[in-house]
């Protein structure tokens, strides 16, 4: 598979500068742990670095897609920025996007956490962000094949934030509709322009649907009661249909009316049990 881990490094080095330095200052260090044949190792230091970075809007039209799915966090981020969507090309340089690139998984997704970890690490202040962030991140893993957690149905996935999110995320998208085009909004800061709703204390799940897996699948949020969260968790657990049941008891069901609360989820795709 060393074809497929040269292409991949080739990706990285047109996204970073600073990787072609380092390649060119101290290949032994910058090629640890990259499947290359000798031929390809060579082929690779013989070639002239400036071609990689010869494309200065790779990077910016690669983040235009992914800011699409994080129009209110990235919104957010910039607005508080004076580097203005500049701050998120540093996303192409960070070791998450590389770690990414180099095992073939989701820039989408990654550039998710890379969000979430600069409000954690300190270097954002607002916690807003990383809120957003991890709401955005389920609903852009809803459009892509995932490993489907315990009785939930492909269409459904859940995600744990700060009170108020939910409403936050829907009204800075709001504003930036109101732009025009939502990621160009979003990479112009222009999605705090009017009064939005505060993080409270405390934390909800909130359940994130789509019409159907795709980016082109319809998708809402619903705020769940803790009762109903608790039950759909227990699900996603693994556990069996009899399992939740006795769940939906401990949670103050009556006797039937256990059976009518699973059977309500299995009606509207949020639970689909195999039991045998």
């Amino acid at each position: 598979m060393s074809t497929t881990a040269l292409q991949r490094f080739i990706v990285r080095l047109q996204f970073d500068a600073g990787l072609c330095r380092r390649l060119a200052t101290n290949p032994n260090n910058t090629l640890r742990g990259i499947d290359l044949s000798a031929d390809e190792r060579g082929w690779l230091l013989d070639s002239d670095f400036r071609a990689y970075t010869s494309d200065p809007l790779f990077a910016p039209r690669v983040l235009h897609a992914i800011v699409g799915e994080y129009a209110a966090s990235s919104g957010l981020a910039v607005g508080h920025s004076k580097q203005g969507s500049r701050v998120l090309l540093a996303f192409f340089r960070s070791e998450r996007a590389h770690r990414a690139v180099q095992g073939g998984q989701s820039l989408s997704l990654a550039f998710g956490d890379w969000l979430i970890s600069r409000v954690t690490m300190g270097v954002w202040s607002d916690a807003r962000i990383a809120e957003l962030a991890r709401l955005e991140q389920t609903m852009a893993r809803l459009r892509r094949p995932f490993a489907v957690r315990g009785a939930l149905t492909t269409l459904v996935d859940t995600v744990r934030t700060r009170v108020g999110t939910s409403i936050l995320y829907s009204e800075i998208l709001d504003g930036l509709t109101s732009h025009g085009d939502t990621t160009t909004a979003a990479l112009q800061g222009v999605g705090e322009n009017r009064p939005v709703a505060r993080l409270q204390a405390g934390m909800e799940w909130v359940l994130c649907r789509t019409t159907y897996r795709g980016p082109a699948g319809r998708q809402s949020l619903e705020v769940l009661p803790d009762a109903l969260a608790a039950l759909i968790e227990t699900a996603a657990s693994g556990s069996t249909r009899e399992q939740v049941l006795a769940r939906a008891r401990a949670l103050g069901a009556d006797a039937g009316e256990d059976e009518a609360i699973i059977a309500d989820l299995e009606s509207d795709q949020v639970l689909a049990f195999f039991d045998p």
